[in-house]
């Protein structure tokens, strides 16, 4: 009787056994079928598939999944894997794990049979184990579609939740081969143990090679686990060394090395530039489309929005939809308090409508080096005091604080709040209010928050609320004066991360959870999601991705982290009207005043004749006549 092998080039699409591990393929692929679909990333990303014969499946959405798997002991656990393709439904291809990209999460995927000697399992950087499980001698990893019950099991990410590019890893070591030159007589050791006559030279005995071979093992095994530390406050995991980025601090790299370390950096910097192609060939990195993005930064020019991105980071990936998972810590240390080493000028905006809240004005506050713009809501000019100390709190104490002499802001509470902390203060000359710098940084803001207002078609009752989403993006955009820095690295010294500002504009319709449902009570007369108005980003609540939200039903403002895009395609019921204007360039005419403040054309403000120093040198001039 004859017997056929047959051979498989691709397991996933003949077999129904889910989960296949293939060290041949750079990304991975997954069955909405066989894994839970949790979100896709955003802005949206695709790939497409070549290299199975003939076969091509274009533009395969980019997402991020979850499966239900049992570990070697017994426990089971969700796994959520980053940065797959989703087949398209009616499909028949089976999910694929790419071992590549399994291992630059820290896996260690030892796929080799227990027959051969092999371990035949992962471990992950936590240390669990899964079993592998062969089939016509290929290895797969069991898996279970999760129900939302399962999802309160444990988590475990198999994979980054960064842009897969498996091109970092690139390396043609045979290129490192020296040439071989017959006429040198000192010829290098080819096999360890062997001269290069093929003479045994190592005389160890079997046991004393073991005992050797252990001894060094356990060295590295040491070191390895040496650096297994956690933060002591909050108990993140430091860290691995495999990670040469996030260890360059703590292993001193020499500049050199970090040269090196960060042309590797480079692909991870630009998160929404790695639009790849993934193929079992090849990927490519294609450039940033800045112009799309402008609608996420005041529709501000293109050189500021370059100067932007190379001044930022965008280490936030993935905004998760909807609370399938509880946070209790950011992925992001928070900053430390500091003294303010400039002048800060502020300034009380009055306007003619109540905001949310009962917000009668808002107080601003801008750093005369670091352009640092601040607003606080109050009702009243007499709510000044706890402003400052709110500003002094919250950012830290400035050098000298300037303003107009206005009867709250020199009041005796503010001088013992200016005294005690020894800041000197300034006031502008009365009738002059131009010469305090607060002016010119108001009528920008004004500017900018009425057209976000007019652009998204918010309420009125909306202006504070613009005020703080307009400041939070001048704060992180590109200065010329800074030399296309921020106003946030000026400040703080850090460079600040806009993850968080290119999902969402203004006034834009989203999904949250819906809290006022308690357990299934209500199912299935309520929906398990509620509709939402984007208003703005929470710098002190939650973590450094928790958004501001406002329910048009109960007038609530509202922190979420968790938030849902509408999608167009398949959200169509009880969607609010989200007619944005076209995006035009900002002109100060064009610009219809929504919000009304105290004029600045008034006929009893004087203005002084501005001029420089550098004008009067050689020149002469009169005085008036001395009658001595």
């Amino acid at each position: 009787m004859d017997t056929h092998v047959t051979y498989s080039i691709s397991a996933a699409l003949l077999t129904e056994v889910a989960g296949l591990v293939d060290g041949g393929a750079n990304g991975g692929l997954a069955n909405p079928q066989e894994m839970r679909l949790m979100d896709y990333v955003s802005p949206s990303r695709y790939i497409n598939i070549t290299g199975v014969g003939d076969l091509t499946i274009p533009s395969l959405k980019i997402g991020n999944f979850a499966a239900k798997v049992q570990l070697q002991d017994g426990r089971y656990v969700i796994m959520i894997f980053h940065e797959y393709g989703e087949l398209p439904s009616g499909n028949n291809g089976k999910t694929i794990h790419s071992k590549i990209q399994l291992a630059d999460n820290g896996c260690t995927i030892d796929d080799n049979p227990e027959l051969l000697g092999g371990g035949q399992c992962i471990t992950t950087l936590e240390g669990y184990k899964i079993p592998l499980d062969f089939h016509n001698g290929l290895p797969y990893i069991k898996m279970q579609y999760p129900t939302d019950e399962d999802l309160k099991l444990p988590t475990i990410s198999m994979t980054r939740g960064v842009p897969w590019d498996p091109s970092r890893y690139d390396k043609v070591k045979s290129a490192d081969i020296p040439d071989f030159d017959p006429s040198s007589s000192d010829l290098e050791v080819v096999h360890p143990n062997f001269n290069v006559y093929g003479e045994y030279t190592n005389h160890h005995t079997y046991g004393e090679q073991v005992t050797l071979q252990m001894e060094a093992y356990e060295d590295l095994r040491q070191v390895s686990v040496a650096y297994q530390r956690r933060v002591a406050s909050t108990g993140e995991l430091l860290p691995d060394l495999t990670d040469p980025i996030h260890c360059a601090y703590h292993l001193s790299y020499t500049s050199t090395m970090y040269t090196e370390i960060y042309q590797c950096y480079a692909l991870l910097i630009n998160p929404f530039n790695l639009d790849y192609s993934m193929s079992y060939n090849e990927q490519k990195v294609n450039p940033i489309e800045y112009e799309s993005n402008r609608k996420f930064f005041l529709n501000q020019p293109l050189q500021v929005i370059r100067s932007t991105y190379d001044a930022t980071t965008r280490y936030y990936r993935h905004v998760p939809s909807t609370n399938r998972f509880m946070t209790y810590r950011s992925p992001y240390p928070a900053l430390n308090h500091f003294r303010r080493h400039e002048i800060v000028f502020t300034d009380t905006v009055f306007s003619d409508r109540t905001a949310w809240g009962g917000i009668e004005a808002a107080q601003v506050f801008v750093g005369k080096m670091s352009r640092y713009i601040s607003v606080h809501g109050c009702k009243s000019d007499a709510d000044f005091a706890r402003c400052l100390e709110d500003e002094i709190h919250k950012r830290g104490a400035m050098d000298k604080l300037g303003s107009d002499r206005a009867k709250a802001e020199i009041s005796k509470k503010v001088k013992d709040i200016l005294r005690t902390l020894f800041i000197d203060d300034w006031q502008s000359e009365p009738h002059f209010h131009h010469q305090n710098f607060v002016e010119r940084m108001i009528q920008e803001l004004k500017k900018f928050a009425n057209w976000v207002l007019n652009w998204s078609d918010a309420p009125v009752e909306a202006w504070f609320a613009a005020f703080e989403y307009v400041s939070f993006i001048m704060n992180r955009s590109a200065k010329q004066h800074l030399n296309w820095r921020t106003p946030v690295e000026a400040l703080t010294g850090q460079t600040p991360d806009i993850s968080m500002m290119l999902h969402f504009t203004f006034w834009e319709p989203v999904f949250i959870k819906n809290y006022r449902r308690m357990g299934g009570k209500k199912f299935p007369s309520e929906s398990n999601e509620i509709i939402v108005r984007f208003i703005g980003y929470a710098e002190d609540v939650g973590h450094s991705c928790t958004f501001k939200v406002f329910n048009e039903e109960t007038q609530e403002i509202l922190y979420r982290s968790s938030l849902r895009k509408v999608d167009p395609t398949t959200d169509t019921l009880n969607i609010p009207p989200y007619d944005p204007k076209p995006f035009d360039d900002l002109d100060d005419e064009r610009i219809e005043q929504v919000i009304q403040t105290r004029a600045m054309d008034d006929p009893s403000l004087r203005r002084t004749a501005m001029f420089s120093p550098d004008e009067l040198i050689g020149r002469s001039f009169l005085m008036n006549h001395n009658p001595d």
